[in-house]
């Protein structure tokens, strides 16, 4: 019997070249068929798309080579360095000139913070929802903004139903985890929702067939509408003029609407330019349009039309507060959850077993803490 699952994808905007979701996969390159190299400039991008997103980057780089980059004497390698965090790490190394690095690229992706850093070293060219800004930052430095009350709603509706058993998050990605049915709903990004399963499988011999519904992302009551802008840019390291013209050239051609189309129509990202990022013009674009990315895409546009974009600014550290934030609390649900679990299991009433971690002075703690580890990379 096909059961119905609901996918409650967060519609985090992300670019057409900014990404949000990559799974592990070694390096992989586009191949290219340009003629002769006499005369030729060559630059190299990095990125982190995998599967069917560094296929269609892939592709259109090929199409770029073969039409505008064979005209103009541009030839593209597209590399990809298998997940973001392994991208982040071959970038520093490529720039500081590490033992066994690889020549830096000539366009990689990159989170703002990344950016920044790059930048400070001569490389580059070029909670909302709840009014709280948490990191105000100004010339580059940082204020802390992360307000007490608005910091326990978060803690209330992400900690306690974590501790109580109602959210999950044991594989590495949501998508994993509704594969092998621990949850039945996840809040992700447009771009992670092609990874969505159309099976769920229980065990190695039995499996069920699922549906996916697509939802725009979850808002607080009476909060403001905010939606969160999140992915990687590509960024233009310095080079030779004839590099960094030929790059910007590579990104002028990606970003024209029919060919930002047609990246969007096969990853799930987000045109980058406003005549793109409308359904009329995808619809009309001529390329094959599934339902599962037409639901994508169609809410991820209305996201964007019905929202203020919110991204942080980037600061010095700003990578590492990041991290903070991302793990603090996270990792500390995981862990009260599965001392919970081992007091369930020795017996104790759940009541009893979670009320340690449901009372003020446990958030309090926590509060104090993590407002203390972000506040060393205040400005």
């Amino acid at each position: 019997m096909k059961k119905h699952i609901r996918a409650f994808v967060s519609l985090l905007c992300a670019a057409a070249l900014a990404l949000g979701c990559a799974s592990c996969g070694g390096a992989a390159q586009s191949t290219g068929k340009s003629g002769g190299t006499a005369g030729v400039t060559h630059i190299t991008v990095w990125n982190y798309y995998n599967g069917d997103q560094l296929e269609s980057f892939n592709k259109l780089v090929d199409q770029f080579n073969e039409t505008t980059g064979r005209e103009k004497g541009i030839r593209v390698e597209s590399a990809s360095q298998g997940s973001m965090s392994d991208l982040e790490t071959n970038v520093m190394d490529a720039a500081q000139g590490k033992v066994g690095a690889a020549a830096m690229p000539n366009i990689f992706s990159a989170y703002a913070d990344t950016a920044y850093a790059l930048d400070q070293m001569g490389m580059l060219v070029g909670a909302r929802q709840l009014g709280d800004t948490l990191f105000e930052v100004q010339d580059g430095k940082m204020t802390l903004n992360f307000d007490k009350d608005v910091a326990r709603k978060l803690w209330d509706n992400y900690y306690v139903p974590f501790v109580k058993g109602w959210f999950a998050a044991i594989g590495r990605f949501r998508s994993d985890d509704i594969k092998v049915g621990n949850v039945l709903a996840y809040v992700g990004s447009n771009s992670s929702a092609t990874f969505f399963p159309t099976q769920v499988m229980v065990n190695d011999t039995e499996s069920y067939d699922i549906d996916m519904t697509v939802l725009p992302s979850p808002k607080f009551a009476g909060g403001e509408d905010v939606a969160v802008q999140q992915g990687a840019g590509m960024v233009v390291t310095a080079g030779t003029e004839e590099e960094i013209n030929a790059s910007v050239e590579f990104l002028k051609w990606f970003t024209q609407p029919e060919n930002n189309i047609s990246f969007s129509v096969d990853s799930g990202y987000l045109p980058v330019t406003t005549a793109a990022n409308d359904m009329e013009a995808i619809k009309t674009s001529g390329l094959e349009l599934s339902p599962k990315m037409e639901r994508i895409l169609s809410n991820a546009v209305q996201s964007v039309k019905n929202n203020t974009l919110y991204t942080p600014s980037a600061f010095a550290g700003g990578n590492k507060a990041r991290k903070v934030l991302e793990y603090s609390l996270s990792d500390l649900a995981s862990a009260d959850r599965a001392t919970v679990q081992e007091r369930v299991a020795a017996g104790q009433p759940a009541a009893d077993a979670e009320a340690e971690f449901l009372t003020d002075e446990y958030f309090d703690a926590w509060y104090g803490g993590i407002c203390t580890a972000l506040e060393k990379y205040a400005g």
